[in-house]
């Protein structure tokens, strides 16, 4: 029985058919292509993401699960077909193990303090990562926060 990465495995790898998906990559910084690797700050998109928020926006924006009309319901109804989807690609048992965040950090800093929670007791110590970029400390810090049962602001970094 093959699986869809045998079949990716045996058809190759087209790294052209997918940039011709996204269409900012078509543009050209200093005479040659654009290459993108800030991936983590922000995704490119591919046409087809683009022409469904653009459908999304003019046709149904509004907040999911915070009201009752219909832009709303139908909103709601949009986010949680997208969910189901996702539950099935990663082959999530239930939608609700599927979270949406508003990006890379949140999802980062929320997994941290989760874990944060479950695994550290106060008393507890952390590394000291002042001179790390602060995507680099922030996950610890709101691991440590978590354990210590503070609610904002940086651990002294294990100085307690």
């Amino acid at each position: 029985m093959s699986t869809p990465a045998d079949t990716v495995a045996k058809k190759g790898f087209d790294v052209e058919e997918i940039r011709a998906q996204f269409p900012i990559l078509k543009e050209l910084v200093h005479g040659k292509p654009l290459v993108y690797f800030d991936n983590a700050a922000t995704s490119q998109k591919p046409r087809r993401v683009i022409k469904a928020e653009s459908a999304y926006y003019a046709t149904i924006n509004a907040n999911v699960h915070r009201g009752v009309h219909t832009l709303s319901t139908k909103a709601t109804e949009a986010q949680e077909a997208a969910r189901e989807t996702i539950r099935r690609h990663i082959n999530a048992k239930h939608v609700h193990e599927v979270i949406f965040t508003s990006g890379t950090t949140a999802s980062i800093n929320l997994a941290a303090s989760s874990l944060g929670q479950l695994l550290l007791k106060k008393g507890d110590e952390g590394a000291d990562l002042r001179d790390g970029a602060p995507c680099e400390h922030r996950p610890l810090a709101a691991c440590l926060r978590a354990a210590w049962g503070e609610a904002e602001g940086d651990p002294d970094h294990g100085q307690r």
